[in-house]
């Protein structure tokens, strides 16, 4: 889903003449940051510190449960791992293709 949109704004970057690898591997560097972002966010906010801030801060009466975090673990591990990849990828997008 985001590569069709990354094609098309890099279509619509080439005819604004900003340039169609340009504008793809902009858009891919910023999709692995968000992707990284996103992954880092969803590991500390089901740690212990994220459980108890939560706690501080909105009076939530959530428990920190290991089995849980181990679960979100995985999933920011997941994150995490496609992030570095588009990353990569527009790292080398620009190095060798611009």
């Amino acid at each position: 889903m985001l590569n069709i949109f990354n094609l098309a704004a890099s279509a619509t970057g080439y005819v604004l003449s900003y340039g169609f690898m340009n504008t793809f591997g902009m858009l891919s560097m910023l999709e692995g940051a968000v992707l990284l972002i996103g992954g880092g966010t969803l590991d500390i906010a089901s740690s212990i510190f994220g459980t108890e801030a939560r706690k501080i801060l909105f009076r939530s009466k959530s428990n920190y449960s290991s089995d849980y975090h181990k679960k979100e673990q995985r999933k920011a591990t997941d994150l995490i791992l496609l992030g570095l990849i588009v990353l990569i990828e527009s790292i080398i997008l620009s190095l060798f293709l611009v």
